[in-house]
C-alpha cells in the first residue's frame, strides 16, 4: 500500500527552489529542480504540472513553489500565493492519484524498503488516546488505544501491549480497557519493547463526598494539564477563588512559611528560585535574608569589603541599583554632610572598606585634616574645633565667632572694623587677656583718664557711651544713680541742683520717689506737725507741689472713701495730727468704727457685724435683707416658725457663713447613712444636707 506521508513530500520537495522560474517550448512549466525518479511521484509531478495554468500560483508545500506560464513579454515571473481553497482543489486529485495509482510503485523508498529497515520494527514510542479519562460511577469502562512508533515516528503495526494500572481498588485495566473500582486517581500504563506511556483516570462515584475545598475530586484533569509533576499541593483554594481557573491569586508567603514575594521577586518565574518539580533552590530562606540567595551578587560588588550583608540597609527590593546608603548608621554615627557627601569612598576608606582614620565624629575635624590645620594655623593657638569658623562644605569662608573663641568677647560696635592685631600679638594671644566686652576700661584707661580723670565718674562706659564711638554719649541717671530716674521737674535741673563739683551726689542714698529726703524743708512749710506722711508722691507728681491728688485709698491701705464717707470731714476719723481714730480699719469693716451704732439697733440679737449685708454705704437706715431669696427659705414653707433668731442655725455668731441643719433635725447617723447609700456624693454633714435640698424640701 502507498505511504502518502511519504510519496507527496518527496513530490512537493522537486518543487521547492528558486522565487522564479522559467517557460520552456509550448508554455510547458520547467522547474529549475530534479523531475522525481519514482513512477508513483513522477505521475503526481505531472498531474501537479498540468493543473497549474493560467494565473493560478501555489505553495503547496512549505518550501516549494510553483508558477504560472509566462506571458507574452515576460521572461521570467515571481512566485505567488494562493488561498487555501486553490490549495484543495489541487491537492485532492493529486492525494487520490497516490492514493489509487501507484499501489505497484517500485520507489525505492516503498513500504518494501520500510518493512527491510531493521529500525522499523523496534518500538521508540507509545502515543496513548488522551491524558486524563473521567469515570463517574463503578463498574464504568472505557476502551484506551495505544500506538506504537518507531525512531522515525512512523507506525509500527501489529504490537502486543502489556496494560497495568496503579491501583486496581480505582480502575483496571485489560487488553487497553479501563473500568473504574473506586473513587480516586491512578495511571494506566501501556507498555511494549521497554518503552512504557501512562494516561490518569479519576474515578468519582455519585455516592463519593463532594467538599467544596476538595477541588481534585472533579478537576484532576485540570491539575495534572497545569502542574502536573511540579509539587504544587492538590488545595486549589489556596489560589483559584473565582468561578473559573483563571485569575488564581497564589499566596506565596503562605505557602513557603513566611518568603513574601515584594519588589523584583514578584516578576520573577517560578523557575528563578525552584526546581522543576517544585523545590526549593534555596531552602529555608526569609525574604529579608538577600545573601542567601544572591551570594555572588554580594561577592561581586562588596567581596572582601566587610559590608554588612544586610543589604536592604541600603537596597530596596526592587533592584540592587539606586542603594540608599545610611553612612551615619554603619558607622556610629559619622554623618556624610557638605563636601563630604560627593567624595568616593576611598577617599577615608581602605579597599577592603576599613576606615584610614578609625574612630572618629564627623565634629572632629582634625582627626582628619591635620596638615589643613597645620598648613593655615600652626603655631597660632587656633582651636581644633573647626566649626567653630569654617562649614562642612569648604575650608574657604570660615565664619570666626570671636565670642566663642573667646570666652565671650563679642565684636561689636567699632571692635568689628579693627584688624586682629589691634587687640592681639602676632601670634594671636590677646594684648589684653580676661576682658569681656563690656569691661571698656580694661582696655581704655587712657581714654577715661583723659576726659573723666578725678571726676568720680564709674568706669561702667556704657552707661554714657555705646560701643560704636565715645563720641555722642547719652547718659543714663536711673543706671549711674542706682535707680534715680529723672522724671518731672527734675529732668530740667542743673546737675549742681543735687550734686556737688566733683559729681557727688548732695543727697546720697535716694530714690526718685524718696521726696523728703532732699524736699524736707517744703514739707515742714506746708504739713509740719500734721502727722501727714512724707510719701509725697500719693498726693503730688514729679512736676510741680500744687495741684496735689489726694487718694485716701492708698494713703489707708485700702479705704476707699465712698457712700456717706465721701463728704465727712476729716477730723471726724482722724485726729489733728492725721492719726485715724480708728487704725487698720478696712472700708468694709463697719462695726469697727460703728460698734455704737450696731449696739443700739441690734444688741442682743445675735445678728452678723457684716454691715453691708443688709445696709449700704450711703446710710444705715432702708436696710433691706431677704434671707429667703438669698440663702434659704425661713419664713415660709416648712421652716415657717421654726426659728426664735438667727443663732438657731447660725451657732457660731463670729461666722454667720456657718449653719447647722442638726439642732431642729437630729437624724440619727447610721440611718441617713443607710437611707443616702445610693446618693452620690452623699456626706453626713450640713453643707451636704443643703447642696441636695436647697428650698428645703424633701426627695
Amino acid at each position: 500500500m502507498l505511504d502518502v506521508r511519504r510519496v507527496l513530500p518527496e513530490v512537493f520537495s522537486q518543487f521547492r527552489g528558486p522565487s522564479l522560474v522559467h517557460a520552456g517550448d509550448g508554455g510547458r512549466i520547467a522547474a529549475e529542480t530534479d523531475i522525481p525518479t519514482s513512477n508513483c511521484s513522477q505521475a503526481i509531478y505531472g498531474f501537479l504540472a498540468q493543473r497549474i495554468n493560467g494565473d493560478r500560483v501555489s505553495e503547496l508545500y512549505p518550501g516549494a513553489h510553483f508558477a504560472r506560464p509566462l506571458k507574452d513579454g515576460e521572461e521570467t515571473v515571481p512566485v505567488q500565493q494562493v488561498n487555501a481553497m486553490s490549495r484543495i482543489q489541487i491537492l485532492l486529485p493529486a492525494i487520490a492519484l497516490a492514493v489509487f495509482g501507484c499501489g505497484g510503485d517500485s520507489d525505492p523508498s516503498s513500504p518494501a524498503d520500510v518493512e527491510n529497515d531493521p529500525a522499523a520494527s523496534v518500538v521508540a514510542g507509545i502515543e496513548l488516546e488522551g491524558a486524563v479519562v473521567m469515570l463517574w460511577d463503578r463498574g464504568v469502562g472505557t476502551q484506551v488505544t495505544a500506538t506504537a512508533l518507531d525512531s522515525r515516528g512512523q507506525v509500527i503495526q501489529g504490537v502486543i501491549f502489556e496494560w497495568t494500572s496503579g491501583d486496581p481498588a480505582v480502575a483496571t485495566v485489560v487488553d487497553g480497557e479501563v473500568r473504574a473500582a473506586g473513587d480516586g486517581w491512578t495511571e494506566v500504563t501501556a507498555s511494549a519493547g521497554g518503552t512504557t506511556e501512562s494516561v490518569s483516570i479519576v474515578v468519582a462515584t455519585p455516592d463519593s463526598p463532594k467538599d467544596r475545598t476538595d477541588c481534585i475530586a472533579c478537576h484532576a484533569d485540570a491539575y495534572l494539564g497545569q502542574h502536573g509533576g511540579s509539587s504544587t499541593p492538590e488545595t486549589c483554594l489556596q489560589c483559584h477563588t473565582g468561578p473559573t481557573w483563571t485569575g488564581g491569586d497564589f499566596d506565596h508567603t503562605a505557602v513557603s512559611n513566611g518568603f513574601e514575594l515584594l519588589g523584583v521577586h514578584a516578576v520573577l518565574s517560578c523557575a528563578a528560585c525552584h526546581q522543576a518539580d517544585g523545590t526549593p533552590t534555596y531552602p529555608g530562606v526569609a525574604d529579608d535574608q538577600c545573601v542567601s540567595c544572591h551570594q555572588a551578587d554580594y561577592d561581586g560588588q562588596h567581596g572582601g569589603s566587610g559590608t554588612p550583608t544586610t543589604c536592604l540597609q541600603c537596597h530596596t527590593r526592587d533592584a540592587w541599583s539606586g542603594g540608599g546608603f545610611d553612612h551615619s548608621t554603619a558607622s556610629a554615627g559619622f554623618d556624610l554632610l557638605g563636601a563630604h557627601t560627593a567624595l568616593p569612598c576611598t577617599a577615608c576608606h581602605q579597599a577592603d572598606g576599613t576606615p584610614k582614620y578609625p574612630g572618629v565624629a564627623d565634629d572632629q575635624c582634625v582627626s582628619c585634616h591635620q596638615a589643613d590645620y597645620d598648613g593655615q594655623h600652626g603655631g597660632s593657638g587656633t582651636p581644633t574645633t573647626c566649626l567653630q569658623c569654617h562649614t562642612r562644605d569648604a575650608w574657604s569662608g570660615g565664619g570666626f565667632d570671636h565670642s566663642t573663641a573667646s570666652a565671650g568677647f563679642d565684636l561689636l560696635g567699632a571692635h568689628t572694623s579693627l584688624a586682629c592685631t589691634a587687640c592681639h600679638q602676632a601670634d594671636g594671644t590677646p594684648k589684653y587677656p580676661g576682658v569681656g566686652d563690656n569691661q571698656c576700661v580694661a582696655c581704655h584707661q587712657s581714654d577715661y583718664d583723659g576726659e573723666h580723670s578725678g571726676s568720680g565718674y564709674p568706669t561702667t562706659c556704657l552707661q554714657c557711651h555705646t560701643r560704636n564711638s565715645w563720641s555722642g554719649a547719652d547718659f543714663d541717671h536711673s543706671t549711674a544713680s542706682a535707680g534715680f530716674d529723672l522724671l518731672g521737674a527734675h529732668t530740667s535741673l542743673a546737675c549742681t541742683a543735687c550734686h556737688q563739683a566733683d559729681g557727688t551726689p548732695k543727697y546720697p542714698g535716694v530714690g526718685d520717689n524718696q521726696c523728703v529726703a532732699c524736699h524736707q524743708s517744703d514739707y515742714d512749710g506746708e504739713h509740719s506737725g500734721s502727722g501727714y506722711p512724707t510719701t509725697c508722691l500719693q498726693c503730688h507728681t514729679r512736676n510741680s507741689w500744687s495741684g496735689a491728688d489726694f487718694d485716701h485709698s492708698t494713703a489707708s491701705a485700702g479705704f476707699d472713701l465712698l457712700g456717706a464717707h465721701t463728704s465727712l470731714a476729716c477730723t471726724a476719723c482722724h485726729q489733728a495730727d492725721g492719726t485715724p481714730k480708728y487704725p487698720g480699719v478696712g472700708d468694709n469693716q463697719c462695726v469697727a468704727c460703728h460698734q455704737s451704732d450696731y449696739d443700739a439697733e441690734h444688741s442682743g440679737s445675735g445678728y452678723p457685724t457684716t454691715c453691708l449685708t443688709c445696709h449700704t454705704r450711703a446710710s444705715f437706715s432702708g436696710a433691706s435683707f431677704d434671707h429667703d431669696a438669698q440663702y434659704f427659705p425661713i419664713s415660709v414653707g416648712k421652716h415657717q416658725g421654726k426659728w426664735s433668731g438667727c443663732v438657731t442655725c447660725h451657732t457660731d455668731s463670729s461666722d454667720y457663713s456657718n449653719f447647722t441643719c442638726f439642732a431642729c433635725h437630729q437624724h440619727d447617723q447610721s440611718r441617713m447613712d443607710d437611707k443616702h447609700s445610693d446618693v452620690s456624693g452623699y456626706a453626713y454633714d450640713s453643707d451636704r444636707c443643703y447642696a441636695c435640698h436647697p428650698t428645703g424640701q424633701g426627695d
